[in-house]
């Protein structure tokens, strides 16, 4: 015990105030750090969150075209979609049949979940999510913050340019302050020229 002779006893029994000030003031920094950090990465996940299914749903977009296309070639409609003047025939030959060029002021939007028909409604209607989880245009249903717009653009006899326009707020619905867009765009063709 030599080494402890050495040690004189000075009477403190532990902390003092100002190391006890100190030690509070790290922690509550470290705590306020880790609850920022958590705070954003709650708001990032939400935004991703909105972006994929806001991607999504204009996938579904190109898709619904794709799929009337296809069914047009289905029940035999392969002539071209130009009708005279370059307008969009709707005849029943046609491959572009329900397919006709839209204007942004006049865009298309789907109808119904599994509908393979475009309509033209207003595009300030926002996409609800049924409770078979399918967004759809339908009175019955949770209001989501989702619109979106699909526009078909004549390139040739034998090709289309289909756009789809996603738009959601990331605030509430009603007062939107900052809204969001994704656009995705694709050509289709036909590959049965008559």
């Amino acid at each position: 015990m030599e080494f402890m002779e050495g040690m004189k006893k000075t009477g403190q029994r532990g902390f003092t105030f100002i190391e006890v000030v100190v030690a509070l003031g790290i922690i509550a920094v470290a705590f306020s750090a880790i609850m920022t950090l958590a705070r954003g990465t709650i708001t990032a996940i939400g935004v991703a969150r909105r972006e994929l299914i806001a991607a999504n749903l204009a996938q579904e977009g190109i898709e619904v075209v794709r799929n009337i296309r296809d069914t047009n070639w289905i029940v035999g409609r392969r002539a071209d979609g130009l009708g005279t003047g370059g307008d969009c025939a709707l005849t029943a030959s046609t491959w572009r049949a329900g397919l006709c060029d839209s204007a942004f002021s006049d865009p298309y939007r789907v109808v119904g979940s599994t509908s393979t028909t475009l309509d033209t409604g207003p595009a300030s209607d926002l996409l609800v999510l049924r409770p078979s989880q399918l967004y759809e245009y339908n009175p019955v249903g949770t209001s989501t913050p989702f619109r979106r717009e699909v526009f078909i653009e004549t390139i040739d006899a034998d090709e289309m340019r289909v756009r789809v326009r996603m738009r959601w707020c990331t605030g509430p619905v009603p007062s939107c302050s900052n809204e969001r867009t994704l656009e995705v765009e694709d050509v289709l063709r036909n590959w049965f020229p008559s």
